[in-house]
C-alpha cells in the first residue's frame, strides 16, 4: 500500500552516534555560543518543525548526567558549525545552540561541552535531542543523537521523533532488501507535550555515507500528507 501523498517537505539528515556529555569531558576545538541558550516555560511550546529529535536510544533512558558525542559524516566540504536542539517530552524545556567546529574535528568522535542549569531536566526527564550541521539560523543535514551515560552503551536503532499532533503516522524508506514500512508509535505525555510519534528506523539495512530518502505519511483528516527525509549514515 503506496502512503505517499502529493504533499511534500524535505529536511535533510545526516546521521552519527551522539551522547550528551558533561564540561569536564570537553574537547578542542569545540565551543558552544555564549551565553548557553536554554529555557523553561510554565506551560508546554507545542509548535516547531516536524522532526523534533533523532536519536539511536528510546527518549527516556535513564541518564546520570547528560553526555554529547557526535561523529560528524565525512564529505569534501568543511564544517564550520553544528546546531544542537533539545526538548523535553512535555514542552516545558528547550534549548538551541550553536558550536563552532575547527578543521582538525571533521571524521573525529567529537565530545560536547553541554553546561546545563537543569541538570534535572536532562538527567531524568523524557527528552529528545537533534543536531544539525550549519548554524542555527537554517536547515542542515541531522546528526542524529544517543542518549546515555558510561554504563548504558549500545544503539537498538535509529528512531525519529516527530510533532504530528497526533496524527497517525507512518515511516517507509528502501533497502537492499526492499522497501520498509512501519507505524510510528504514538507518544502520551500528561499536560502539553512536544512531539507525538516516534517512527523507527533500522540503520542496519541502510548504507553509509550517502543519501537514503525516508519518508514520513501524515494522516490528517483522510489526507496523507507526506514529508521526505534523507537520511546519510556516517561510518562504514
Amino acid at each position: 500500500m503506496d502512503f505517499r501523498g502529493p504533499e511534500m517537505k524535505k529536511v535533510i539528515f545526516a546521521t552519527a552516534v551522539a551522547l550528551f556529555a558533561g564540561p569536564s569531558l570537553a574537547q578542542e576545538p569545540l565551543s558552544p555560543n555564549i551565553p548557553f541558550d536554554e529555557q523553561r516555560h510554565e506551560r508546554a511550546k507545542v509548535s516547531g518543525g516536524l522532526v523534533v529529535g533523532a536519536m539511536f536510544t528510546a527518549d527516556d533512558v535513564p541518564r546520570a548526567s547528560p553526555l554529547l558525542t557526535a561523529t560528524l559524516p565525512a564529505g569534501d566540504d568543511a564544517v564550520d558549525t553544528v546546531c544542537v536542539r533539545v526538548t523535553s517530552r512535555d514542552g516545558t524545556y528547550e534549548s538551541v545552540n550553536t558550536y563552532s567546529i575547527g578543521d582538525a574535528a571533521r571524521r573525529e568522535t567529537l565530545t560536547f561541552d553541554y553546561p546545563t542549569r537543569y541538570p534535572d531536566v536532562l538527567g531524568s526527564a523524557p527528552t529528545v535531542a537533534r543536531m544539525n550541521l550549519g548554524g542555527c539560523d537554517r536547515e542542515g543535514p541531522v546528526i542524529p543523537v544517543v542518549w546515555s551515560d558510561a554504563g548504558q552503551p549500545g544503539q537498538p536503532g535509529l528512531v525519529i521523533y516527530v510533532n504530528t499532533a497526533g496524527a497517525d503516522t507512518i515511516v517507509a524508506y528502501d533497502t537492499a532488501d526492499g522497501e520498509v514500512v512501519a507505524r510510528c508509535a504514538q507518544v502520551e505525555e500528561t499536560g502539553g507535550i512536544k512531539y507525538s510519534a516516534a517512527c523507527p528506523v533500522d540503520p542496519a539495512g541502510l548504507p553509509r555515507e550517502q543519501p537514503v530518502t525516508i519518508h514520513l505519511d501524515v494522516t490528517r483528516n483522510r489526507v496523507v500528507e507526506t514529508y521526505e527525509v534523507e537520511v546519510v549514515l556516517a561510518g562504514d
